[in-house]
């Protein structure tokens, strides 16, 4: 997924418009979060928030890789969590 589809996300999630306009005026004004190369990460991993659609998405695109492939739910559980918040 590009960064660009992380970031069509953002407007449909209030409490992550929330975050990121804290963020724009103060960097540390949200502990653990951050705003790198333009994607918001939570503890330096990707934020999804509420957005299911995009979290869906993510789901999808990491099982249909051959990195994810089909290695059952506790396997794929730890890679997204690994790479997303």
């Amino acid at each position: 997924m590009s960064k660009k589809q992380y970031q069509q996300g953002y407007p449909s999630d209030p409490a992550t418009q929330d975050i990121v306009a804290k963020l724009a005026v103060d960097p540390k004004a949200v502990p653990h979060f951050t705003i790198h190369d333009g994607l918001l990460r939570f503890k330096n991993r990707i934020w999804l928030g509420s957005n299911s659609n995009l979290q869906q998405q993510v789901l999808s695109a990491l099982l249909s890789s051959p990195v994810g492939g089909h290695s059952g739910f506790p396997v794929t559980y730890r890679r997204l969590k690994l790479l997303f918040a």
